[in-house]
């Protein structure tokens, strides 16, 4: 087949334009984001129980919500959470398992639950996350607050109608209702309950249909509806009627429109530093759906869009943004590096030698574009990457075939002869190298955890390029090959300079070297040994640290703002106007040498505070959009640690935090769980451990997910309260109605489907002396005070219990800045130096490590199990070419050595050593056994001719060095721009071109001098080789 495609004049071509024209019509299809998506199915169950305190939450609906999902397959495992007035299960499914099954059985166990709470609301069983918010609308405007929830609905309405498949979700306002607001004295004195008036407000508001009347020559529908429409008629219904006097809603109560009073609010600023009552409007898209495309459309529609007066509106939380710059910068490398790949062909072949070899490349590369969907690969930042390494080591077999079709030239061959010839020669040793690269990427891609789902993209990708590439290298490449050897071209000054002085250079310096090494091989393999060794040293001394995953930093910053649970509105916005005018200060000191705006957009969010997963007036933060990372000249973390100790610290504050919003693939860079039966000892335990992390530079942003909650009131009845005829259940419904409110019905209001709810006056339920002064309504008693027939006590509970498997946890996380330390070594600090206090004081105390260390771990296991199975397999590959057990040892003895030069690579550059670390690392064994591969091919052909191993080795490096250097130069070139990238955004490629530019580097030297001289020392000890022999 080589032959014929080689000698057919139009077969090369046309498959070349095949292979392209698939790739180029797939391109449209194909959707962009920044990392792929790889996150498993998660079970989220919701249940909510409205007043009900944690402690309440746990017993009554977590407990029962654990034990009805016990034992069903496909759970990884169980976290329910009790909050104030719902419960939260999540439930993420194992790797491998039917996730449709799983909610099904999920939903099925959940449903037969009985014995849940009577004023619980039905659970409901949700797929979690399934959507991602790419980004956010942030508006401000100086209006009311309903006229602000108005305009929010029409502009949803408006976004809608142009982005029909988004989810839209507005952030900002509770939940919209009526409220009808009792008067206490006035139904005292009319001896009216609040149960009566959510009866009778039921009863009066309905609408239904009642049948048909048959007449000619018509039938008409009879309906009956007594559905109030506004406030005047809601007023005008008759609550009771007494001795001739009918008792209106408007006499008992005052009715207003209101949005409750549950946190979530957001204030924006304007550009003259003015606070706006503001929303969000948060733009979801599935996995499936390109996250640029949408970009395009809400840009477009921003252009025509007319604010109110007053009002503003930023983009903020844009994930596109992201996307376009990491894949804009992987692009311009790629062209950097491809660029400087035709240079070295150039200087080596010629310039219409050299075209025709790159031309494998986008050959390579469409066709690869081509297979991706059909393994459910988008464009992203890891497959850019597998593209973008695929530049350099694609050049191994076309560099291998073309100098070998050359040097057949050079012996005479006429073209057509050279290029067959030549291929067939190193048919079998291309394939074998092949064979090997598939073999170490194969594995990876079975790779698992949170982390190696994400990477193993890579090595995916690259096994698509590098199968097309081989057909490309055997079916098009000798025919382009010959055919720019049938031009007869001149050599021209240059070339012939070059190499001439190549020439020169392998024959006297080059040779010499080899020489030397061979003829002192004890002492060539003593240094490079010991250069082994030495490079394992900086690693056990801490001159190469190891972390999980680089750090890639967004054009976000947030404070987190947590008081004590209790706290009001008001004083926790003076805390967040504190926080802001220390933001300010920080973005003055840093636009003094930006010389340009540095912050994009700023608002306040008061209510929560997803760190510790805190919700109430207690908990808020300051967000920023900040200028992006490329157009920016400093490192976020430095911004960060200024703002913090501009903010200092503050009276009456749990905690002030400032970090990035989000974190990378894993979760949190620190996290540690703690788990105990007793809270108490879990938060005496947290606390030692944030204490002790608080020592460590680098360290900032100490958390923990439970907390003391506000101050309780537990009330119980007094014995002689059953004299009055009422229990337990009376008493708490009817203090309910007064503090909760009681949902009387939904009532249609203008467009919206509003609550009608019944609720005391504010000023009454917060005042000390609301239960003093309370009056129970009792039928046949009239009202009795509330201290008649109860008592009540004091207590403090949790503001939120998390539990993990049916065991009460808490977990305590921090940032972590990676140029001062790093995960693994504070891990292992705690755990060698703490933790064995923690266990003398509490025995039952169990501490996981959890967020991106574990998420590493669970990769780099099963990464270790897959470059095993890769060294295996090319064990076996190079055991069936060489007939042999023994010269596969020793082709793959160089694999250590080019570990040597990765550590060496990431100690010059001052990087840790990371898990694309690795990736690059296994991609560059490939290369570096493939060049073994060759040179032992070589090696064992002069054996015949000269009959020495040592002149043998000798004529083989001679004559490989030279597809040696290319090769590597050409990996090298490829990975150069992307080694000295500058862009924060490039922080997860860097290490990955450090392991292959300094790896290839000491791999390509310790080939050409180490593997001879281990020849020749076996055979010192008596070792015979098959062929030699």
């Amino acid at each position: 087949m080589i032959a014929w495609f080689a000698r057919h004049p139009t077969a090369a071509n046309l498959l070349m334009l095949l292979i392209m024209g698939l790739g180029l019509k797939s391109l449209p299809d194909f959707v962009r984001t920044t990392f792929p998506d790889t996150r498993l199915g998660e079970v989220e169950v919701r249940v909510l129980y409205p007043g009900a305190t944690p402690l309440d939450v746990e017993y009554a609906v977590c407990r029962k919500l654990e034990d009805s999902v016990e034992g069903i397959p496909g759970i990884d495992e169980v976290r329910c959470t009790a909050e104030l007035n719902q419960a939260v299960m999540k439930i993420p499914s194992l790797e491998g398992s039917d996730f449709q099954r799983l909610i099904q059985d999920v939903k099925t166990a959940v449903d037969s639950i009985k014995d849940l709470p009577a004023l619980s609301e039905r659970a409901v069983v949700t797929h979690s996350n399934r959507m991602d918010v790419v980004m956010s609308l942030l508006v401000g405007a100086p209006m009311s607050k309903s006229d602000l929830k108005a305009y929010a609905e029409n502009l949803r309405s408006m976004l809608k109608a142009r982005l029909p498949k988004s989810s839209l979700e507005i952030q900002g306002f509770s939940d919209h209702q009526l409220l009808v607001e009792l008067n206490t004295v006035r139904m005292q004195e009319l001896m009216i309950g609040a149960e009566v008036v959510r009866q009778a407000l039921e009863r009066e508001g309905i609408r239904l249909p009642l049948g048909t009347i048959q007449t000619r020559p018509e039938e008409f529908t009879l309906r009956i509806q007594n559905e109030p429409k506004n406030i005047k008629e809601l007023s005008e219904i008759v609550i009771l009627a007494r001795d001739g006097l009918e008792v209106r809603l408007e006499d008992i109560a005052t009715i207003r429109d209101h949005f409750e009073e549950m946190p979530g609010e957001i204030i924006v600023y304007d550009e003259h530093k003015n606070q706006l009552p503001g929303f969000l409007l948060d733009l979801k898209i599935l996995p499936t759906e390109d996250a640029l495309n949408l970009s395009f459309e809400i840009e477009e529609f921003l252009k025509t869009l007319i604010l109110p007066q007053g009002a503003v509106l930023k983009v903020t939380q844009d994930s596109t943004s992201m996307v376009k710059d990491r894949l804009q910068m992987i692009v311009d490398n790629g062209f950097v590096g491809a660029f400087l790949v035709i240079c070295v062909l150039v200087l080596f072949f010629g310039f219409r030698f050299a075209v025709w070899v790159v031309l494998g490349l986008p050959v390579s590369f469409l066709g690869a574009l081509w297979l991706m969907p059909y393994f459910d690969q988008s464009i992203n930042m890891m497959t850019m990457v597998g593209l973008l390494l695929g530049i350099g080591i694609l050049m191994d077999d076309s560099t291998v075939i073309s100098e070998n079709i050359a040097s057949r030239m050079a012996k005479g061959d006429g073209p057509v002869e050279a290029a067959i010839r030549g291929t067939h020669e190193v048919f079998a040793s291309v394939l074998s190298s092949y064979l090997t690269t598939a073999s170490m990427f194969g594995g990876l891609v079975f790779i698992g955890g949170d982390i190696g789902r994400v990477l193993k993209v890579m090595p995916l990708v690259l096994l698509m390029v590098i199968t097309v590439s081989l057909i490309e290298a055997f079916l098009i490449l000798p025919h382009h090959v010959k055919e720019s050897f049938s031009q007869n071209r001149v050599r021209g000054r240059f070339r012939l300079a070059f190499d001439t002085w190549f020439e020169q250079f392998r024959d006297v310096r080059v040779r010499g070297w080899i020489e030397f090494s061979v003829r002192h091989r004890h002492l060539t393999l003593s240094v490079s040994i010991l250069f082994f060794f030495s490079s394992i040293a900086l690693m056990q001394g801490g001159f190469v640290r190891g972390s999980v995953f680089p750090k890639l930093e967004g054009n976000a910053v947030v404070a987190r703002v947590l008081l004590p649970a209790g706290s009001d509105r008001e004083e926790t916005v003076k805390v967040l106007g504190h926080v802001e005018q220390a933001f300010r200060s920080t973005v003055a000191q840093y636009e003094s040498n930006q010389n340009q705006k540095l912050v994009e957009s700023l608002y306040y969010r008061v209510g929560s505070h997803p760190d510790s997963g805190e919700t109430g007036f207690h908990a808020a933060s300051l967000m920023a959009e900040i200028l992006s990372s490329e157009n920016r000249w400093f490192v976020l973390d430095d911004f960060l640690r200024d703002w913090r100790r501009a903010i200092g610290d503050v009276p009456g504050v749990l905690s002030i935090t400032t970090k990035e919003p989000v974190w990378g693939p894993g979760g949190r860079p620190f996290e540690l769980r703690l788990s105990h039966p007793n809270s108490d000892v879990l938060l005496e335990a947290s606390q030692r451990l944030k204490l002790w992390l608080t020592q460590f530079d680098g360290v900032s942003g100490i958390t923990d997910d439970m907390k003391s909650g506000a101050f309780e009131i537990v009330l119980g009845l007094k014995p002689g309260a059953w004299n009055y005829g009422i229990n337990s259940a009376y008493l708490a419904s009817e203090i309910r109605s007064r503090l909760q409110g009681g949902l009387a019905k939904r009532v249609q209001y203008g467009s919206e489907d509003l609550e009608l709810t019944i609720q005391l006056p504010k000023t009454i339920r917060q005042g000390s002396e609301f239960l003093d002064e309370m009056m129970v309504s009792i039928p046949a008693y009239g009202s009795v005070p509330l201290s008649e027939i109860a008592t009540w006590s004091f207590t403090r509970g949790l503001s939120r219990i998390p539990r993990v498997n049916s065991q009460r946890v808490i977990h305590v996380s921090c940032e972590i800045d990676s140029r001062r330390t790093n995960t693994p070594t504070l891990v292992s600090r705690f755990f060698s130096e703490e933790y064995p206090g923690f266990l003398k004081q509490w025995p039952d105390l169990k501490i996981t490590v959890e967020g991106q260390l574990k998420a590493g771990k669970e990769s780099q296991e099963s990464m270790i199990s897959a470059m095993l199975m890769g060294i295996f397999g090319i064990f076996l590959i190079l055991s069936f070419q060489f007939g042999s057990f023994r010269e596969p040892l020793l082709v793959m003895s160089v694999i250590p050595f080019a570990l040597s030069g990765v550590i060496y690579g990431h100690f010059i550059m001052g990087h840790d050593l990371s898990l694309p670390s690795v990736i690059g690392f296994v991609s560059l064994i490939g290369v570096v056994v493939n060049n073994s591969i060759l040179l032992v091919h070589f090696m064992h052909e002069h054996m015949q001719e000269s009959g020495t191993l040592a002149e043998a080795a000798l004529q083989s490096c001679i004559q490989r060095f030279r597809p040696i250097v290319i090769t590597t130069s050409t990996t090298v070139a490829g990975m150069l721009p992307m080694l000295f990238e500058k862009s924060l955004q490039a922080q997860i490629l860097i290490p990955l071109a450090i392991s292959l530019v300094f790896g290839l580097v000491a791999g390509t030297v310790l080939v050409l001098v180490v593997l001879p001289s281990l020849y020749c020392t076996l055979q010192d000890l008596g070792i015979k080789f098959r062929r030699e022999s």
